[in-house]
């Protein structure tokens, strides 16, 4: 390479190239702030990057300031603002949001729960071959959350999303055939 690895030096640069309007650069900024890379930790500090990068339409970032703000990590808890951030990037394709959203509004924290919804966005990041969401669309349709129950859809699922190591897929394909007759 030719170069060591220095992330101090890294931030250095991030910042100038912020100063120049870089929009990946508030986005790496907010990175090297949430994991302490090249800085210390400071999760209030990572909040305020991913949202001036979030703001300027950076997915990514928008995904990255829903789950400091679904958490409450780098300040309050506002879910409502999480799922909005969400929100702007899955409509934007970022398919881990889609399945955060459908993880909301399965589990209703801090918003409504909503099955339908949750399983309209497990359901986009499932045909985007997300094998956390095919396993959360296949154990739907296994129960009748959400959508109309229909056991093949849920074992075509539940195989598609076990065929990429998700663990719950595995563990609930191994109940329908324990429990079939």
């Amino acid at each position: 390479k030719g170069v060591e690895q220095d992330m101090e030096e890294a931030v250095n640069w991030y910042r100038q190239a912020d100063e120049q309007g870089i929009l990946p650069a508030q986005f790496k900024m907010g990175v090297v702030y949430s994991k302490g890379e090249g800085v210390s930790v400071d999760l209030n500090e990572a909040q305020r990057w991913f949202h001036l990068a979030a703001s300027r339409g950076d997915t990514r970032a928008q995904f990255n300031l829903g789950l400091l703000l679904e958490s409450g990590e780098g300040g309050e808890a506002d879910p409502a603002a999480a799922v909005e951030w969400y929100r702007k990037a899955a409509d934007q394709g970022n398919i881990n949001a889609s399945y955060r959203l459908g993880r909301i509004y399965a589990d209703g924290k801090g918003i409504s729960r909503d099955v339908n919804l949750a399983m309209k966005h497990f359901q986009k990041a499932a045909d985007a071959d997300d094998p956390r969401a095919q396993a959360e669309v296949g154990w739907r349709y296994l129960k009748g959350e959400g959508v109309k129950q229909d056991l093949g859809k849920a074992v075509d699922y539940l195989k598609k999303a076990a065929a990429q190591g998700d663990p719950m897929a595995l563990y609930n394909l191994a109940f329908v055939f324990e429990q079939s007759s």
